[in-house]
C-alpha cells in the first residue's frame, strides 16, 4: 500500500479540515509531520508544509473531493458579495482605484491610551487615487 500526498498546507487547521472532509466521504487518510509541526512550528516551511496522505488508489477521488470542497468555501456567498468585495468605486469619477484609509478603532484606542490624541477617532473613509475625492464609509 503506497501513500501519496493529496493536500499540503502550512496551517495545521487546514490539513485537519481536509482530513475530516475525506473521512466524511469514507476515504482513509493520514497526516504526516503533524507532531514535528506542533513541537517546532518554525520547521513547517522547511518541511514543505504538513501533508495529508491517502492510498494511491484513492488519490483521484480524494483530489476531486478536496478541489470541490475548497472551491465552495473560497467563493463569495452570493453575487452581491462578489461584486462588492474589492470592487468599491469612487462616487465622483467611478474609478475602481480607491483605498480605505483612516485609523482603526484599535489603533485609536492605543493612541488615546498613550495620551497622544484627545479622544477623537478618525472615521474610515475611501480615497480615490485618481481624483482625490474622499467619502466616509460605514460598516466596513
Amino acid at each position: 500500500m503506497k501513500l501519496v500526498t493529496v493536500f499540503s498546507s502550512v496551517f495545521v487547521v487546514d490539513v485537519q479540515l481536509a482530513k475530516c472532509v475525506l473521512d466524511g466521504e469514507g476515504i482513509q487518510s493520514s497526516i504526516t509531520d503533524y507532531y514535528i509541526a506542533s513541537i517546532a512550528p518554525h520547521y513547517i516551511p522547511a518541511l514543505s508544509g504538513i501533508k495529508l496522505n491517502v492510498k494511491e488508489q484513492d488519490y483521484q477521488e480524494a483530489k476531486k473531493i478536496l478541489d470541490d470542497y475548497m472551491g465552495k468555501i473560497q467563493k463569495p456567498a452570493n453575487k452581491k458579495a462578489e461584486n462588492t468585495v474589492n470592487k468599491m468605486k469612487c462616487p465622483k469619477c467611478g474609478s475602481e482605484n480607491v483605498i480605505k484609509t483612516g485609523a482603526s478603532k484599535i489603533w485609536g484606542l492605543v493612541i488615546m491610551a498613550f495620551g497622544f490624541m484627545d479622544g477623537v477617532l478618525r472615521e474610515p473613509y475611501l480615497k480615490c487615487r485618481d481624483c482625490g475625492y474622499k467619502v466616509k464609509i460605514k460598516n466596513i
